[in-house]
């Protein structure tokens, strides 16, 4: 009969030692594999902001000074009772809002719409757009809106469409739009966000979130000066007898999470004299992946002569 014996310490200690340096490959193989997939969801994600952002935007400037069949905003009566306040402040923004002959406002430097941002970047633009829906709409009370047809147009609030001469007419809900750069996002703490004020329901002016990420937003008009139609001149400074016909966009975005070893590279907006340099621009922190995108749309509904 064979006699049994067990393995020595000798045997279990470079089996136990053995198995522990296979245990740590594998741990070393998962952390790296962590590592690589979290840097490509952070990059993933900055390209997502990026498509969200630029969609968002380009949709409110190709329909900016739409008004259904109204041919010339400036023959749209406006009542003298209409307040649309402010939500933070309470105070009234009628006046702004209705400026419906101006569809594209553009703003540079301090802030000086009559309702307050949140946080707004100084060194960013803010981009005013005006337009009524693409759809028409039924006569909602509370809502402001527009009833309008080719040679005439009525705005009321109260869910009675004022008369207007004979002829087709439809009624649209009116909509505002400034787009700016908030220093603080709600829905990711210590990132900025693109933000922009619009027009809510009950009719007053609410702060909307779009996306987070975005840190500069700078934008150049495209002129028409010659009434072709055509933008014969990029400028960021309107014409008093020129048709805004085009608008430019320079975006900065970074994404959510640093990267350690990242290298920093400036970045030259638009038009712009000085570069933003991460970690030494004040508001613009070092180690984060950035994509700036620069797009332009024609101003679709733009009044010529």
């Amino acid at each position: 009969m064979r006699q049994l014996r067990g393995i020595s310490l000798v045997e279990l200690m470079v089996g136990m030692s053995l198995s522990l340096l296979v245990i740590g490959a594998a741990l070393s193989l998962h952390a790296r594999a962590s590592q690589a997939q979290r840097l490509a969801d952070n990059r993933i994600r900055l390209g997502e902001q990026l498509v969200f952002a630029v969609g968002e935007l380009a949709q409110d400037v190709r329909l900016a000074g739409f008004h259904g069949l109204l041919q010339d905003p400036a023959n749209v009566l406006l009542p003298s009772s209409l307040q649309v306040p402010c939500r933070v402040t309470g105070s009234d923004a009628s006046a702004w809002i209705l400026r419906l002959e101006q569809p594209v406002e553009l703003q540079q430097g301090a802030w000086t719409l009559p309702c307050p941002g949140v946080s707004p970047r100084p060194d960013s633009d803010v981009l005013v757009l005006r337009r009524s829906g693409p759809k028409r709409s039924s006569p909602d009370a509370g809502r402001l809106q527009l009833h309008a047809g080719p040679a005439a147009g009525a705005v009321f609030a109260d869910g009675t469409p004022p008369p207007l001469p004979d002829g087709p007419a439809f009624i649209h809900d009116l909509a505002l739009s400034a787009w700016y750069v908030s220093q603080h996002s709600s829905t990711q703490p210590g990132a900025p966000a693109l933000r922009r004020l619009v027009l809510g329901h009950p009719a007053r002016v609410i702060d909307d979130e779009v996306i987070a990420g975005v840190e500069h937003f700078r934008i150049t008009l495209g002129l028409d000066t010659t009434g072709d139609g055509r933008a014969d001149t990029w400028s960021r400074e309107p014409a008093p007898e020129a048709i805004v016909v085009a608008v430019r966009a320079w975006l900065l975005l970074r994404a959510p999470l640093p990267e350690a070893g990242l290298a920093d590279t400036p970045w030259l907006p638009e038009g712009a004299e000085s570069a933003l340099i991460p970690g030494e621009t004040p508001g613009y922190p070092a180690g984060y992946p950035r994509r700036a995108a620069r797009l332009t749309w024609a101003v679709r509904n733009a009044r010529h002569p």
